[in-house]
C-alpha cells in the first residue's frame, strides 16, 4: 500500500480552486492512504497569516488539513533530512529548507511526494509524483 504526501504547491492549488488538482486530488483521497507533513501545515497557515486570503480560500485550506492526517516531524525524518541535504549539496543544486524538510519527511516515511516543484521531482532518492496544474 503506497502513502502519499501532499507538497505546500498541491493543497494550494487545490484551494485555490484549480479543477485539475482537485480532481485528482479527489481520486486519491478515495484511497485513504494520503497524509500532509506538519511542516506542510505550518506554510499553509503562513500563507494564510502572511496574504489574509479571502474567507473560501481560509475555508478551503482548512478543509484539507482536516481531512488529511498532519504527520509530526520525527527523528528518522531528521535522519533523512541530513542524507539527502549532504546529497543535494553534492550535487550544487539548491532547494529551499522547506522543500528539502518535506522531501526528507516523505522519505522518513515511505511516502511517495506529490509536488508540482521541478527541482524535488529530479531529487534522488525521493519518490515523486509532479503534478502539473
Amino acid at each position: 500500500m503506497k502513502i502519499y504526501m501532499l507538497d505546500t504547491n498541491i493543497v494550494s492549488y487545490a484551494a485555490g480552486d484549480v479543477p485539475s488538482v482537485q480532481e485528482r486530488l479527489e481520486e486519491l483521497a478515495a484511497t485513504g492512504h494520503v497524509c500532509i507533513s506538519a511542516l506542510t501545515e505550518a506554510e499553509l497557515r503562513y500563507g494564510l497569516a502572511r496574504k489574509a486570503p479571502g474567507k473560501a480560500k481560509q475555508a478551503a485550506i482548512e478543509s484539507y488539513l482536516a481531512k488529511f492526517h498532519v504527520l509530526p516531524w520525527s527523528a528518522d525524518a531528521a535522519k533523512a533530512y541530513a542524507r539527502l541535504r549532504v546529497a543535494n549539496e553534492k550535487t550544487g543544486k539548491t532547494l529551499s529548507l522547506v522543500d528539502l524538510l518535506i522531501a526528507a519527511h516523505a522519505v522518513a516515511e515511505g511516502a511517495v511526494l506529490i509536488t508540482n516543484d521541478a527541482q524535488l521531482a529530479e531529487m534522488k532518492g525521493v519518490e515523486v509524483e509532479r503534478w502539473k496544474p
